[in-house]
């Protein structure tokens, strides 16, 4: 039942480009979600509530960006 339970909550992923002391929240899936196959100058880090994954964007004390490809139930405003 556990893994039907996971299965059906929403997860969410942020995407730190430290370079550019940017993050930004995506609703999983979302193709924009390790494009080039995770490589590039920042790192993923998975959540399973917005909740979460906007507290530890808000931690970085970056610029918080929520993906525009994604975002269809305007999450986070």
């Amino acid at each position: 039942v556990k893994i039907l339970e996971e299965n059906i909550m929403e997860k969410y992923t942020t995407y730190e480009n430290k370079p550019n002391k940017r993050v930004c929240i995506h609703k999983l899936p979302c193709n924009e979600v390790r494009k080039y196959g995770g490589l590039g100058q920042g790192l993923y880090k998975d959540f399973y509530t917005l909740e979460e994954a906007e507290i530890y964007a808000k931690s970085l004390n970056y610029r918080i960006d929520y993906c525009s490809k994604c975002n269809t139930t305007n999450y986070g405003k």
